[in-house]
C-alpha cells in the first residue's frame, strides 16, 4: 500500500512538473500598438493641457501673494 502511495505521489510530482514546463515554455504577445497610439496623441494632449493649467494657476497665485505682500 505504501509503495502504490509513494507511486503516486511520484507520478504527481512529475506531471506538474511537466505542465509547469509547458506552461513557462509558451509565449503570449500582446498587441499594444492601439494603446501607445492611444497614449501619444489624446492622452498626452490632455495631460499637457492640464499640466499647463496646474502651472499657471500656480504662477498666478504666487503673483497675487506677491502683490499682497508688497502692500500689507
Amino acid at each position: 500500500m505504501g509503495n502504490k502511495v509513494n507511486a503516486v505521489k511520484a507520478l504527481l510530482v512529475v506531471g506538474l512538473i511537466g505542465v509547469a514546463g509547458a506552461a513557462s515554455a509558451q509565449t503570449t504577445s500582446f498587441d499594444v500598438s492601439s494603446a501607445v497610439t492611444l497614449i501619444n496623441g489624446d492622452i498626452r494632449a490632455a495631460i499637457v493641457s492640464v499640466g499647463t493649467a496646474v502651472i499657471g494657476l500656480a504662477a498666478v497665485a504666487m503673483g497675487i501673494k506677491w502683490v499682497k505682500a508688497t502692500f500689507f
